[in-house]
């Protein structure tokens, strides 16, 4: 525990580190001479003169005076001189072997020369890093100390009518920070000009870190670098900063002039004018697209459904869905700080958040609103430690995705809602849609923004992995596995985490990443679809085979009558049993009911007995498999969280307990109450733990047998066929057939851990003092894996032959134990018949959603083009413009092939018994 606990307080001394302002130290190296010192104090000072013009007084620095230093009239000036870099004027005119150009040359010098021919051959590379001989080895040179001077608008030839001396400045650039001397031009175009310093600049690739006399500057190449390393790995600027100044001197980084502050304000606009060229805003795009959000950056779905885009809007089906995904991040917090009231979004809401004006004013006017929890998940939440939302400006942030995991663009429908098909998965929408048409009522002018139908066109689920916390009537009412026409959504797929920042920083920065997110999902869309069309045709075949063989079981009246239940049912009862024993879920609700702790001792409890389950799994398996470094990497991060929380619970077992150690985690000790005495627990003050555990375990006893039950009624569905054609075979060859049937052996593999689990967690129960033959919970063996199988013809001797003890278990009274056999396994079809037309729908959707995508790119390449033919009189537009509309035609191919690889291949599925499914255009979802 000694070093957990130095290794947590080593964690936040590394955070605080970081998160504090940079501070130059003067200390020095004892053993360097006074001379060093003296050049050292020098070159010091020179570094913190050269700010002065930048950095003024404290008032002045904030986020907010900075921005508007950068006006909107000089951001689109930038933004056209950037664009303009694209075309070069004169290639493939006059030489007909000129017709590519250099972005970033990569030749050095290779031979060595002096300093004169040097500084000529370093005209055109103005930021290479020089070398010098000198007292028997090679010492870093600069081009600023052999005098080079950067000279601009004249092809590195000094302008003729500049007289004055070159501008000393700091500049940037990948390889470091380096002193430079810039030289402007003061033609007559550039004299006519406002900010005509910044633009000469830009028009060079150098990006100025202000308006107003600027001396810093930042190289495109430095900008792109960090901009690519920031959205694929997370890296911050702070680090990147820093990685320079150690590039540029190793020894004495100090020594480095400092522009941290300075970066992540040319950063900041630097991400806005990228996201802004990407999507063809400076292009006018809306013209042509009139149905997106007028100056919308997002980069939108190409598969989701787009009503005059990729979807003829009479067209109604279940395949032209669309399927939302919406989470709450709360680490995703703005704590209140002293920070820039004034500071702005430059997006102003034409990203990924609402514009932030009138969303404030909402929630102003919709106030807080206390509601009644109906489910014991809505009850864990509101448990958990609410210090963390204190003092926080935002508490947190609400995301939406679509189905393909790509964040959504604030304005979706409010140009009119014509989607007549949406289904939204949220964690608590069990709770949340009691409300839902109500609140849709309040939104601000709803009445002028969507069709008055809108309320009544969603559905809402569960995502698959979340209902598993709800209760138990949640788990069949909201389940996405029994929502028709959902496919085979999961929901689960929209997490998120960033830093924190000033209010309109962070906006700019998280549309930046959620870009990002959305356009490497896009380009890899067409890959991901073929991949999930083969996993669920796959899928699909195996269990039609599964379906068919329960089905095989019932005799044609009783099947019939199956049916019949399964179409005429109008909820979700029909996959539920009659089962009168508690579940875990049961003991839960109940436990969370009571609690007033907020730290969730019920929700560690149940983590423990899933850690529990976890490691017996692992020991179950073979030698080989364990030692998967996946596997024990995983199981170690989940415990060492679980063991946190175990000691945060119930500090004074800290001494008990031992250190988590990953070379063995298979072998860790839990010590839940139940591995105590029942003296030890008193003395550790863990009885009310103990009875908490107990009565988890009991529902989870309960749960195990029904799992044991389903896997012998699956056993005997894939026996069944087997025996039906071995009946003139003699006994003993038939269950050899049975037992090489690999499909056998791994249900029978099942059957034995479950009952594993079982006996484990019925001795745990002896432990904790549960009277288990009162609560008719015997001890599993082997001989008792088995169950009639109610729909064979009886034989001789079956009336004197009983189903195991477990099989009346939870059996309601006033009904026969093959009735309840049968009932089980009808529940058992009725589930199976459900994932199968989940399935069926996914392929539908999967085959549209190609469609759909190749529309789409096919679709943006023609826009593009016609963007190209738009802006051909602007510098630079049109070669823009020609090269995304190129981009999106190869992705159109791309997707193209991977659709034919899957039409070359389809299997032929037989929807006889889903007709209903194919019949939906005068269907709704009410």
């Amino acid at each position: 525990m000694a070093n957990k606990s130095t290794n947590s307080k080593t964690r936040a001394a590394r955070v605080s580190i970081i998160d504090k302002k940079p501070q130059i130290h003067t200390a020095t190296n004892p053993n360097v001479g006074d001379a060093a010192k003296s050049e050292k104090r020098k070159r010091q000072s020179d570094a913190d003169s050269e700010a002065v013009g930048e950095r003024s007084t404290k008032k002045n620095q904030s986020a907010s005076a900075k921005l508007e230093m950068f006006p909107d009239n000089l951001l689109q000036a930038i933004q056209d001189a950037i664009i303009k870099l694209e075309a070069c004027q004169g290639i493939g005119e006059a030489c007909t072997g000129c017709r590519e150009t250099c972005v970033d040359c990569p030749s050095r010098h290779d031979t060595k020369t002096c300093r004169a021919c040097i500084v000529v051959k370093h005209v055109n590379h103005p930021f290479h890093s020089l070398q010098k001989w000198c007292s028997g080895h090679f010492e870093k040179h600069s081009l600023y100390e052999l005098g080079f001077s950067l000279n601009l608008g004249h092809s590195g030839t000094p302008c003729p009518l500049n007289k004055n001396p070159p501008v000393d400045s700091v500049i940037v650039h990948v390889n470091g920070i380096h002193r430079s001397r810039i030289l402007y031009c003061l033609c007559d175009r550039w004299q006519q000009r406002a900010n005509w310093k910044v633009l000469q600049l830009v028009e060079h690739q150098l990006f100025p870190a202000t308006s107003n006399a600027p001396q810093t500057a930042f190289t495109f190449s430095v900008l792109k670098d960090f901009h690519r390393h920031s959205l694929c790995s997370k890296s911050s600027a702070y680090d990147y900063c820093k990685a320079l100044r150690s590039h540029t001197n190793a020894a004495f980084p100090q020594l480095v002039p400092d522009r941290y502050r300075e970066f992540m304000l040319v950063m900041r606009f630097w991400r806005v004018l990228a996201l802004l060229r990407h999507a063809g805003v400076e292009h006018k795009i809306e013209l042509i697209l009139d149905h997106r959000r007028s100056g919308s950056i997002a980069v939108w779905c190409p598969a989701c459904p787009e009503i005059g885009f990729n979807l003829d809007p009479e067209v109604l089906s279940h395949i032209y869905s669309l399927i939302l995904s919406l989470d709450g991040n709360f680490r995703l917090q703005l704590k209140k700080k002293n920070g820039d009231p004034d500071d702005r979004p430059l997006c102003r809401g034409n990203g990924y958040f609402v514009e932030d004006t009138a969303y404030r004013d909402y929630l102003r006017k919709s106030g807080k609103a206390e509601e009644v929890s109906l489910c014991s998940k809505l009850k864990a939440v509101r448990n958990q430690d609410r210090a963390k939302f204190k003092d926080t400006e935002v508490s947190g942030v609400l995301a939406a995705q679509c189905r393909h995991l790509m964040y959504l663009p604030q304005g979706l429908g409010l140009e009119g809602l014509r989607h007549q098909w949406i289904l939204v998965t949220y964690d608590v929408w069990c709770q949340y849609h009691i409300n839902f048409e109500k609140r849709f009522a309040t939104f601000p002018g709803w009445e002028k923004k969507f069709v008055p139908e809108a309320p009544k066109v969603f559905r809402g689920a569960v995502p698959k992995m979340h209902i598993h916390g709800h209760n138990s009537k949640c788990q069949l009412e909201h389940s996405l596995v029994y929502q028709k026409y959902s496919g085979m959504t999961y929901g689960e797929g929209i997490e998120s985490a960033w830093s924190e920042q000033n209010h309109g920083h962070r906006h700019d920065t998280l549309d930046d990443f959620n870009g990002f997110w959305n356009w490497t999902k896009l380009i890899q869309l067409s890959l991901a679809l073929l991949k999930s069309y083969r996993k669920y045709k796959e899928q699909l075949a195996s269990h039609k085979e599964d379906l068919a063989k329960l089905a095989s079981l019932a005799s044609p009246e009783l099947f019939s009558e199956w049916k019949r239940i399964y179409d005429t049912s109008r909820n979700c009862e029909v996959f539920a049993t009659k089962d009168t024993a508690p579940t875990q879920q049961d003991k839960y609700e109940i436990l969370v009911g009571k609690e007033n702790s907020e730290y969730g001792e019920a929700g560690f409890l149940c983590r423990g007995l899933e850690m529990e389950e976890k490691l017996l799994r692992v020991h179950n398996k073979p030698e080989k498999s364990r030692a998967d470094r996946n596997t024990t990497t995983d199981l170690f991060v989940q415990l060492f969280h679980w063991r946190s929380q175990q000691v945060a619970l119930y500090p004074q077992l800290d001494p008990l307990l031992p250190i988590i150690d990953e070379d063995n985690v298979f072998d860790t000790k839990l010590h839940l109450p139940s591995a105590f005495s029942g003296d030890d627990r008193l003395r550790l003050h863990l009885t009310g733990a103990a009875d908490a555990e107990k009565e988890l375990r009991l529902g989870l006893a309960h749960d195990l047998l029904r799992q044991l039950k389903l896997e012998i009624h699956y056993w005997n569905s894939v026996a069944h066929p087997i025996i039906q054609k071995s009946q003139k075979k003699k006994k003993k060859l038939v269950e050899a057939e049975l037992l090489k049937n690999s499909r056998l052996d791994n249900i029978k593999g099942k059957q034995l851990g479950i009952m594993n689990r079982y006996n484990q967690n019925r001795t745990a129960l002896i432990s904790l003092g549960c009277n288990v033959k009162e609560a008719g919970l015997e001890k599993l063996t082997s001989d008792q894996l088995w169950g009639k199988n109610p729909f064979q013809p009886r034989k001789q001797g079956d009336s004197d032959r009983r189903d195991p003890w477990f099989w009346a278990i939870g059996k309601p009274g006033g009904i026969s134990s093959d009735s309840w056999n049968a009932e089980d396994q009808r529940v058992r079809w009725s589930r199976e018949k459900a994932l199968v037309e989940r399935l069926t729908e996914e392929l539908d959707i999967l085959k549209e959603e190609f469609r759909r995508t190749e529309v789409s790119f096919t679709r943006m390449a023609e826009v593009w083009r016609e963007l190209a033919r738009r802006n051909s009189a602007k510098p630079g537009y049109l070669e823009y413009a020609n090269r995304h509309s190129t981009m999106y035609s190869m992705l159109a191919e791309d997707c193209r092939e991977k659709r034919e690889a899957i039409n070359s291949a389809l299997i032929h599925i037989n929807t006889h018994d889903l007709e209903d499914h194919r019949q939906l255009t005068k269907v709704s979802f009410q």
